[in-house]
């Protein structure tokens, strides 16, 4: 017979009871679980988990007494992060924790743990966390019921603002960190710690999301047979123009307005920074940079699961959501520029370091793959985008391999030392091994104290290094080489005593 309404209906007041039940495991787990190293905080997490797979488990069948024992075998096994302290135990013991657990999601499923195999349970263990991973996704499927008037263009716009508050929030912390005048702006109508609630609205969500997965597990009964990608992984019901609208829109106006805070001082000077951010230009390019890093590398995923969650039956919706992207590919490329701006003038007031050549090509990266999104996605050519993205970050990656980051680094940072600027020694001296034939070369123009200083900061770090043959890297050669060529050049020059 096929469900009715009322079928349908008959589980809502269950999945009210799961999603009010998730956001208070969600809440504990920030309470508990930020605070580390984990100890009792660890065990009340298990025992509160261990509580939900009992009261919310699966319906009565052979498989539900197992899965409440396996649930309490894992929160008794949590007592042991409570009683030993040592680092390594304590991952094993967590480890054991989570298995057990997971072991209760895969009895839930129909798997007969006494008379599976390997394969079997690697294969339930992977349909496992598909859905840990779909978190809250199949309550977000469920078709809303129909209600006259504008009762579904009300929940439409509620979805849709549900939706804007967390990317409002993550965007406008990460600009408000990225320039202190919009910060103010920001601090002027929000009077509390936005770092601090973002930091717990994080948690809670992240949390929140792997406790409805959880629960949704432990009551998706399947075939003990069945194949982990069975499952349909595709949103039921796609989201319409005012709920892809709403958070799209809502940061397209957030990237305008902090592009017009920009635009007034982004290229007026150090004269304008110091006046109007209270900063000089190179604590003005420190402070921002990796802000906008990261906000550029957050626009793909959001701009990849809107058009995921389109729906491509409307074509007016599809249009619309076009049109958003659009608009917020173009002020994106605004805060690139800002980014890139800020990173010429980071280099010039602190020189080089590896992370900031590996974020520039991050950046690049993701500049180009927004790029090739631009033209695929958004012209209705969604198939080759995955393909291309790919292939420009492993372009990329075989740019970084060719340039070699640490030997750029040692390189710059020695000529900049040979004009005047400050040679931080110390950071030369944690390289990787693939910069130390670099450092070694360029070493010849330090003055004595500094080879020495630098050769025995080397011979400490490098003294203990393996010489196994089953580790063997060509880097690590050479570096041994690069330090006994370093060593030489101190003993050339008046030795120093090292710090």
């Amino acid at each position: 017979m096929h469900p009715g309404p009322v079928n349908a209906s008959v589980h809502h007041p269950q999945t009210l009871v799961r999603c009010l039940s998730a956001f208070g495991l969600g809440v504990l787990g920030d309470t508990l679980l930020r605070a580390t190293p984990w100890g009792i905080n660890f065990t009340i997490g298990a025992g509160a988990a261990a509580v939900a797979a009992t009261c919310l488990g699966p319906s009565p069948s052979t498989a539900r007494r197992d899965v409440r024992a396996l649930a309490w075998a894992g929160a008794a096994m949590a007592i042991s992060v409570a009683w030993r302290e040592a680092e390594l135990l304590t991952l094993a013991n967590v480890a054991a924790v989570g298995g057990l657990f997971i072991l209760a999601l895969v009895r839930a499923k129909g798997l007969r743990l006494e008379a599976a195999g390997v394969r079997r349970y690697v294969a339930a263990g992977v349909a496992v966390a598909v859905v840990l991973v779909r978190g809250a996704l199949p309550v977000l499927a469920m078709p809303l019921p129909a209600s006259p008037g504008g009762g579904r263009r009300l929940r439409e716009v509620a979805i849709g603002t549900a939706l804007a508050l967390p990317v409002l929030i993550v965007f406008g912390m990460l600009l408000a960190s990225a320039d202190p005048v919009f910060e103010r702006v920001a601090r002027s109508v929000f009077a509390w710690d936005t770092e601090r609630v973002v930091s717990h609205l994080a948690l809670i969500t992240i949390f929140t999301w792997l406790a409805m997965g959880f629960l949704v597990a432990l009551n998706a009964a399947g075939h003990p047979d069945a194949a982990p990608g069975d499952e349909a992984l595709t949103l039921v019901r796609p989201l319409g123009i005012v709920e892809i609208g709403i958070p799209l829109g809502t940061l397209a106006a957030l990237f305008a307005v902090f592009a017009g805070i920009q635009a007034g001082y982004l290229f007026g000077g150090d004269a304008i920074v110091q006046a109007r951010a209270g900063l000089g230009y190179a604590d003005y390019a420190r402070r921002g940079f990796f802000e906008l890093v990261t906000v550029t590398v957050l626009v793909m995923p959001l701009l990849l699961a809107a058009d995921g969650l389109l729906d491509r039956g409307n074509p007016s919706v599809v249009r619309g959501f076009r049109a958003l992207a659009t608009i917020l590919l173009a002020l994106l490329s605004l805060i690139v520029a800002s980014a890139g701006y800020r990173l010429w003038l980071y280099f010039a007031a602190y020189g080089m370091t590896s992370d900031r050549v590996y974020a520039a090509a991050t950046m690049a990266w993701v500049a180009a793959a927004l790029a090739w999104f631009s033209v695929t996605v958004l012209r209705g050519r969604r198939g080759p985008f995955a393909l291309g993205a790919g292939v420009a970050g492993l372009g990329v990656l075989v740019a970084l391999n060719v340039i070699n980051p640490d030997a750029l680094v040692a390189r710059v940072n020695v000529a900049r030392a040979q004009s005047g600027a400050e040679l931080d020694l110390q950071y030369l001296a944690r390289l990787s091994g693939d910069g130390l034939p670099a450092l070694s070369r360029a070493a010849a123009a330090l003055g004595p104290d500094e080879r020495c200083r630098l050769a025995a900061d080397l011979e400490r770090r490098w003294a203990d290094t393996s010489r196994a043959w089953r580790t063997w890297n060509l880097g690590r050669a050479r570096a041994r080489a690069a330090v006994l060529h370093i060593g030489s050049l101190c003993a050339q020059g008046p030795a120093v005593q090292s710090e």
